[in-house]
């Protein structure tokens, strides 16, 4: 990952089941900013570095739709 500006990093903990680095719809790297994933068995981890303020916020609302929408349809089927 690029050295940025701006930097942030997302621990999330994982449904059971449900391999987060299959199934997401990230890209690994923009034109401002760039996203690596590092998955353990409960846990994912997004880094995300920046040019600027609002690349940073775009890609960690990019992170996070998609943990929604795994998410969401991982409940909607139990």
């Amino acid at each position: 990952m690029p050295k940025g500006t701006y930097s942030s990093k997302l621990h999330i903990s994982k449904l059971p089941g449900l391999d987060y680095s299959k199934i997401i719809d990230v890209k690994s790297k923009y034109k401002r900013s760039s996203i690596s994933v590092k998955e353990g068995e409960s846990s994912i981890e997004f880094r995300i570095g920046a040019e600027d303020p609002v690349a940073l916020r775009a890609s960690v609302n990019a992170v996070m739709r998609s943990i929604e929408i795994i998410e969401n349809a991982y409940r909607a089927r139990i």
